[in-house]
């Protein structure tokens, strides 16, 4: 009999397509796998050791959308360049990196998948610091316009879904997949 797989598929309240897609991705894995698979969805950011100004940005993200769209153009524009987002990085992983971990020895995953871009870094971080061996892979969420935080260099598989976020992966030195 095969093993059972513990995926631990970690996303975000910011929007609702983060959500929407652990959802549909965890009910994919339970159609197809049912039995030889356990999933659990967590949102690290509801854990209270994270800042209040880092676990609140979720539920603002869609106020600030539409009551000051220019303020978050400008802020998105600032923060997709490579050293604003090398210093993001580092930041997220000092405030993450605990939640990582109780989130990690707590479930013991098999596979880590995210589906919001914040969590690369302090898992990645978390898991190279303990030699584990658990493959990271991120689901982009975005259909066009794709932040450079969705294309963290330390993941083991990074799916987009569409072809204008695959073009914007690959000059962030993320490997196109082979074709089969």
């Amino acid at each position: 009999m095969d093993e059972i797989k513990r995926i631990l598929i970690l996303t975000a309240d910011a929007g609702f397509g983060h959500r929407s897609a652990a959802n549909a991705i965890a009910a994919a894995f339970e159609e197809k796998y049912s039995g030889r698979c356990v999933i659990q969805i967590a949102n690290p950011l509801d854990d209270k050791r994270v800042p209040p100004f880092v676990r609140d940005a979720q539920s603002d993200y869609d106020k600030i959308v539409r009551q000051m769209p220019d303020f978050w153009k400008l802020n998105y524009q600032i923060s997709d360049a490579t050293v604003p987002v090398a210093v993001i990085e580092r930041a997220l992983i000092v405030l993450l990196i605990g939640v990582m971990h109780t989130l990690i020895r707590e479930f013991k995953p098999d596979v880590i998948l995210t589906t919001y871009m914040l969590y690369m870094a302090p898992l990645d971080a978390y898991i190279t610091l303990r030699k584990l061996p658990i493959p990271i892979i991120t689901v982009v969420t975005d259909m066009t316009n794709v932040h450079r935080l969705w294309f963290y260099q330390g993941v083991d598989l990074c799916l987009v879904p569409t072809e204008k976020p695959a073009t914007r992966g690959f000059p962030a030195g993320l490997p196109p997949m082979p074709s089969s």
